[in-house]
């Protein structure tokens, strides 16, 4: 939080290659979603959501952790 990055984590369980088709997939979605929220904060971006061969649609983004929440629970 103090290096004010947006960092995303990956969730769910994929190969090499498909981890890298899911980010290249997500593309649009996660610059649409930095766009939208300050850094820095954490995120987590879900596998695709098709279960076919051909995954076509990108999985979803939820915000996790922002440095808002971060630093009232640092003040507890």
């Amino acid at each position: 939080m103090r290096s004010g990055v947006a960092h995303v984590i990956h969730v769910g369980h994929l190969g090499h290659p498909e981890l890298a088709a899911s980010f290249v997939l997500a593309a649009p979605k996660l610059i649409r979603f930095r766009e939208s929220h300050a850094p820095p904060f954490i995120a987590n971006l879900h596998r695709p959501e098709r279960k076919t061969p051909f995954r076509t649609v990108a999985g979803a983004i939820k915000l996790v952790l922002t440095f808002g929440d971060w630093e009232r629970e640092r003040q507890r």
